[in-house]
């Protein structure tokens, strides 16, 4: 049929392919296609383990598609610009693991062809931009549940944010549970600052000086949870006999 090649010249093509290591140029099927056959990845902190098996996830998922994955570290700050960026180099969409509430910028980018997914946050879904949410207050609450069945009476939090405590949707979990069984929350039990090991071991250290009859902490994340049982070793506590700590994410 006219336009196929002869199985000969086909085999030519072929060996001619591999003696030069031709590979077809992704950027001129692209200007033909409109397709990359990328996806962007926006995370707050690569050095995160947590956003570390985020990324081989989406990877491992992208792979199995064929795509490329694009990955920006904004270390907390640079979201706007590393959006810039992954748009810049046209990948067909981007997945944004938001740090800041105020996101109504993400609106710039709403575009169906090039469609967006956040996770955990509070935007809602509209064209070109979905959304992915875990059950954050939920899971906050099941862990203070956990420690307050286990006899804990003076549990501390420290969490991974800077910001009022009625918009942090862990504080909001670990605050129905103190409630709901009865007990008095005190806001100087919850410690705020960045989602890191060093803020966990100081916070923790804050805690044992206001309370001396504290027994359990709450903690936003892993990080804060390693700086915390840092703490507790240095003190010569017992883990979890003497304070028991709960982390987040599962790393």
């Amino acid at each position: 049929k006219q336009g196929e090649l002869a199985d000969d010249t086909r085999q030519r093509v072929l060996e001619a392919i591999e003696q030069l290591g031709y590979r077809p140029s992704k950027v001129a099927r692209a200007l033909v296609t409109q397709r990359t056959d990328t996806i962007g990845l926006l995370v707050g902190d690569i050095a995160n383990p947590y956003f570390s098996e985020v990324a081989s996830g989406v990877m491992d998922a992208a792979q199995a598609q064929e795509y490329d994955v694009f990955i920006c570290n904004t270390d907390d700050v640079r979201e706007k610009r590393a959006l810039f960026s992954l748009i810049d180099h046209n990948v067909d969409g981007a997945i944004i693991f938001p740090t800041f509430e105020n996101l109504t910028w993400l609106n710039e980018f709403s575009n169906p062809k090039q469609p967006m997914v956040l996770v955990n946050t509070t935007l809602e879904p509209h064209p070109g931009l979905g959304i992915v949410r875990s059950e954050i207050e939920k899971g906050a609450e099941l862990a203070t549940n956990y420690l307050i069945e286990q006899g804990h009476r003076c549990i501390g939090m420290i969490v991974g944010e800077v910001a009022p405590l009625n918009l942090i949707k862990r504080v909001a979990g670990y605050r129905s549970a103190i409630e709901n069984h009865g007990f008095v929350f005190h806001e100087d039990m919850v410690i705020l600052g960045e989602p890191q090991i060093a803020h966990g071991f100081e916070a923790a250290k804050l805690l044992f000086d206001r309370y001396s009859d504290l027994t359990a902490i709450v903690c936003y994340n892993d990080l804060l949870a390693m700086g915390a049982m840092q703490r507790c070793k240095e003190m010569g506590l017992r883990i979890p006999e003497d304070c028991a700590i709960t982390g987040y994410d599962n790393i």
